[in-house]
């Protein structure tokens, strides 16, 4: 068995050999083609020349100039302002007798003992009451002016004080001024809360007492005129009803 070096050495000729044998072929390939290409006539070149005339090229057509755009319809004119119409003329107010406001002010006194809770009065109860508390004018023609209307206003605010609901939920103390006008007939046609205690759960209490009294006893004689205007205030004191 040979050694491994002469075979490798064996192998290496071989492949030289090959490579060689090769590169001797494709010199002998290109040597031939060229010979064989100069031993070729040249190609004779042939030129052609017509002699007619070239035709003129058509002239390209110019397409229609484009129709002028029609002018817009001018705008029309803005509708005229319509005229407003005259102001209506006020009918003239017609004149109220000058009004008297009562400033006489009535203070519940403290109660000593929180009064036990009493049922709220209906108008036809505080009705009654009012006419047998209250003499009628002609039943004391001889009591001075000044005391008649002082008990009339008393009347007036221990039965819009039975009628309020002292709220619970506020510190006493405040105050509440307000005016009420009355009828002749007793009527109470108009209500006003004329100094806010600033409070409005201490506002709304008072005028929903003012709401729920809808009429009095009829005015004194010693109260002339048509109506008359009186103004009770109201002072939260923390007793309970």
């Amino acid at each position: 068995m040979s050694p491994p070096r002469d075979r490798f050495n064996r192998l290496f000729w071989v492949i030289a050999a090959l490579h060689v044998g090769l590169l001797l072929g494709i010199l002998f390939f290109q040597s031939v083609r060229s010979w064989v290409t100069r031993r070729r006539p040249p190609p004779e070149i042939v030129t052609y020349v017509s002699l007619h005339a070239p035709t003129p090229e058509a002239a390209p057509e110019t397409p229609p100039a484009p129709a002028a755009p029609e002018p817009a319809p001018p705008p029309p004119p803005p509708p005229p302002d319509p005229v407003p119409a005259p102001a209506p003329t006020p009918a003239p107010r017609p004149t109220r007798p000058p009004i008297e406001p009562s400033r006489t002010r009535v203070r519940r006194p403290d109660a000593p003992d929180p009064a036990p809770a009493q049922p709220r009065l209906t108008e036809q109860q505080i009705r009654e009451q009012l006419a047998g508390a209250v003499p009628r004018p002609s039943a004391s023609p001889s009591a001075p002016v000044g005391d008649e209307v002082s008990r009339y206003h008393a009347l007036i605010y221990q039965t819009l004080y039975r009628a309020w609901v002292q709220p619970t939920s506020i510190l006493p103390g405040l105050t509440v001024e307000v005016r009420i006008r009355v009828q002749r007939d007793g009527r109470i046609i108009q209500r006003e809360i004329i100094r806010s205690s600033r409070n409005n759960t201490m506002d709304e209490s008072v005028m929903q007492a003012l709401n729920s009294v809808t009429s009095l006893s009829p005015l004194p004689a010693a109260i002339s005129g048509i109506h008359h205007d009186f103004t009770i205030e109201f002072e939260l004191t923390g007793a309970r009803r």
